[in-house]
């Protein structure tokens, strides 16, 4: 495998989802074994429990919530900021404005 960005994207193109998900959680393992740390003690740093951190070590699998605890406590949250940069929205665009729609108000019916 190599270690050029470029050539990683064009591969994890051809990958399913779930050969992704272990391929990070290899990632996140070598990271672990780089730090000379144990999978208890990676657990303990991003305040997940044991089963959690094996199960996203071994088969890539947790949520979001359990990947940036796992990103944070090896000091790699700032990747997320660059693999996904809060977009630029105009105010008119935002979720909640286009989310919004004008109320219609109804004449009330007079009763004479």
């Amino acid at each position: 495998m190599t270690d050029d960005p470029a050539s990683q994207a064009s591969l994890h193109q051809d990958m399913s989802v779930t050969n992704i998900c272990q391929d990070i959680g290899r990632r996140i393992r070598a990271e672990r074994i780089r730090r000379q740390l144990t999978q208890f003690e990676m657990a303990a740093l991003a305040n997940l429990t044991l089963r959690t951190y094996r199960r996203l070590e071994s088969d890539g699998v947790g949520t979001i919530r359990v990947l940036v605890a796992a990103l944070r406590a090896y000091d790699r949250i700032k990747y997320l900021t660059m693999l996904l940069p809060q977009p630029e929205l105009a105010p008119t665009r935002t979720a909640l404005a286009i989310s919004m729609k004008p109320r219609v108000r109804r004449k009330r019916l007079s009763s004479t």
